[in-house]
């Protein structure tokens, strides 16, 4: 159980566990409708600190609207997300886009969503793979945050290169 001034989470499953961060899907026991969540609990301290500045200081995620804020639970920096139903993209795409026009619209819809987001690309890079991108039946893209936060702790690729190589395997694979 995680308890703040707002909710009281409820560890519904574990979805990545590693020393630098770990993801859950929970939910809030104080919502009559049992809404859920995606939290990703930060357990490294100078990861934690690096992104509580970029929060506070730059805004990260303020023009999200799956981000639902920010709170320190016993030692832990927790960033809280809606919590969508999963829908890989990977397995969903040959149902639901069929056609070449359907493709080429679903690309411009994900380089679109990247834009909405304003994150920058370390961030980006670690939404761009195969288990944070969903796909609705109606075409719609949304990422479900599963993220491993390993990669902004061990490598410091701020490169906007990154971000463009894999958007560019995406498109590939469609």
């Amino acid at each position: 159980m995680i308890y703040t001034a707002d909710y009281t989470l409820e560890i519904r499953r574990v979805v990545l566990e590693n020393e630098v961060n770990t993801v859950y899907i929970c939910s809030d026991k104080r919502s009559l409708d049992r809404v859920l969540y995606t939290c990703i609990c930060v357990s490294q301290m100078h990861l934690q600190k690096r992104i509580l500045a970029e929060v506070m200081q730059g805004g990260l995620f303020k023009n999200n609207r799956d981000y639902k804020g920010h709170f320190i639970y016993e030692g832990t920096l927790n960033l809280l997300f809606t919590y969508q139903k999963e829908q890989l993209m990977q397995t969903y795409m040959d149902l639901y886009i069929d056609t070449f026009k359907k493709k080429k619209l679903l690309c411009k819809k994900l380089v679109g969503l990247c834009q909405t987001l304003e994150i920058d690309g370390r961030w980006l890079s670690l939404l761009l793979k195969p288990n944070c991108m969903n796909l609705n039946k109606d075409g719609s893209i949304y990422f479900n945050y599963f993220v491993d936060l390993r990669p902004l702790v061990y490598k410091n690729n701020t490169s906007e290169t990154l971000v463009f190589k894999l958007l560019g395997e995406q498109i590939l694979v469609f």
